[in-house]
């Protein structure tokens, strides 16, 4: 298996009159000279390199952990042999946690706690991650868009109709980007049109057809729509049902998506 590279800075070893010792812990002989010049190697006549890694690879720190713990997990407080231990990093590497440094490693269950710990963990990386992505110029924000198809969507455009209405319902509420859909051709076929706010959605009533601008069909669902507000027309790639999209103004005030 690869050794994993030690993240941390070996401190240097003396004794008691100030020489320096071997690298390797376990040694206290002084370190070797080399031959062909008057400087001093890192490790003794006995040791090298590769002996170091043993002392700084995970297994060795996970072993070191458990000893410390006494095999005894930390979450459910139970003791168990090490095969069914794992070490775990209390703060993620991913969130900087130092991935070498004993104080960063505990002893969980490798059957229930560290997958508990697992789960919490990726949930807590994927919102760091959520939390670092650049936004966009001027900060626009995601909005849902929808797209509706002519005459509907410049009848919702000029204020005619504020109800849409679709064979599906949907949980979405708040403020939606409306599109017009490319077929057929209109002035604003295949551009986002305007904004408004999905406020409620219900089964169809009789009383919605003026407000629908079309005729009752048992089983519809009728989409209420408030604070519709035309935008300039601006070229969209459509999508069946909601899909996101960047929206916003730039410093000329200009909206964009």
């Amino acid at each position: 298996m690869k050794q994993r590279k030690t993240s941390r800075w070996i401190e240097p070893r003396k004794d008691k009159d100030g020489n320096l010792l071997c690298l390797i812990p376990t040694c206290n002989k002084l370190r070797e000279k080399y031959k062909t010049c008057d400087r001093t190697r890192n490790y003794c006549e006995d040791h090298d390199s590769s002996d170091l890694s043993e002392f700084n690879s995970w297994p060795h720190l996970r072993l070191k952990a458990f000893k410390r713990d006494n095999n005894t997990c930390k979450y459910c407080k139970k003791q168990f042999e090490a095969e069914d231990l794992v070490g775990d990093h209390i703060i993620p590497i991913a969130l900087g946690g130092d991935e070498f440094d004993i104080d960063n490693i505990q002893t969980l269950c490798k059957a229930t706690c560290n997958k508990i710990k697992t789960k919490q963990d990726q949930k807590d990386i994927a919102k760091q991650r959520r939390s670092e992505k650049p936004l966009e110029e001027d900060d626009p924000s995601k909005i849902k868009a929808l797209c509706i198809k002519e005459p509907y969507a410049s009848l919702i455009r000029s204020g005619e109709k504020d109800i849409e209405t679709r064979t599906w319902n949907t949980k979405v509420r708040g403020e939606i980007l409306l599109c017009a859909s490319k077929i057929p051709k209109s002035d604003i076929s295949g551009n986002a049109f305007a904004t408004a706010i999905l406020i409620d959605t219900r089964l169809m009533r009789f009383e919605d057809e003026k407000r629908a601008c079309c005729n009752f069909i048992p089983g519809l669902y009728s989409w209420i729509l408030i604070n519709i507000k035309p935008i300039d027309p601006i070229p969209i790639k459509g999508q069946l049902r909601f899909f996101e999209v960047i929206y916003g103004t730039t410093n000329n005030n200009k909206t964009k998506i």
